[in-house]
């Protein structure tokens, strides 16, 4: 051996520093950078543009297994709800309404429908179908439009429903006020 070095360990630690560098400078640089968060970056939904559509009910009634009529549902109750459609207040028929409730029985939930439920709607119509989830808690109540089929396919948005089934002394009506965001 003549007791010189190999140039291979010279040559790394030559290339692990100027990496070090690199990646200090690398760090300098994006520090001044401004830090946006995720939800900042997202592509946001253009919400300007929304179309509106009211379904009226009739002969809204509610049944369950162990429900009596008259007796508000009581936590842990599985009820059904089904109507009539109209296009308006005494209107023509244009199609039918079902929905599958799961009551809550929330005690903070005040107002003629004391206890609250979860609840899945299906919009049947000449047209194609919405679907619509939420929670209630009686009166008007804000639900989401989760999906469609046919002319409502695709469909997003939300509705305001007021339900008054006679199972629960109420006359039987029904309104929903939709409106989707629409695709522009």
């Amino acid at each position: 051996m003549d007791g010189r070095n190999p140039p291979a360990p010279r040559r790394r630690l030559l290339t692990r520093g100027l990496a070090m560098i690199a990646g200090g400078l690398g760090l300098g640089l994006t520090a001044k950078v401004p830090h946006t968060h995720a939800a900042e970056r997202a592509p946001r939904r253009d919400t300007s543009t929304t179309r509106t559509l009211t379904l009226y009910g009739r002969s809204w009634r509610m049944y369950g297994t162990n429900h009596r009529h008259g007796e508000t549902p009581m936590a842990g109750d599985r009820l059904t709800t089904y109507g009539e459609l109209l296009d308006s207040s005494g209107g023509a028929s244009i199609g039918e309404f079902h929905a599958a409730s799961f009551s809550t029985g929330s005690s903070f939930v005040t107002g003629s429908y004391a206890i609250g439920s979860v609840e899945i709607h299906t919009f049947n119509l000449r047209d194609g179908t919405i679907i619509g989830m939420g929670a209630s808690t009686g009166g008007n109540t804000v639900f989401a439009v989760t999906g469609g089929t046919g002319r409502y396919l695709g469909a997003a948005g939300s509705y305001v429903a007021r339900q008054d089934p006679s199972d629960l002394g109420g006359d039987g009506s029904a309104e929903f006020r939709f409106t989707f965001l629409t695709n522009a």
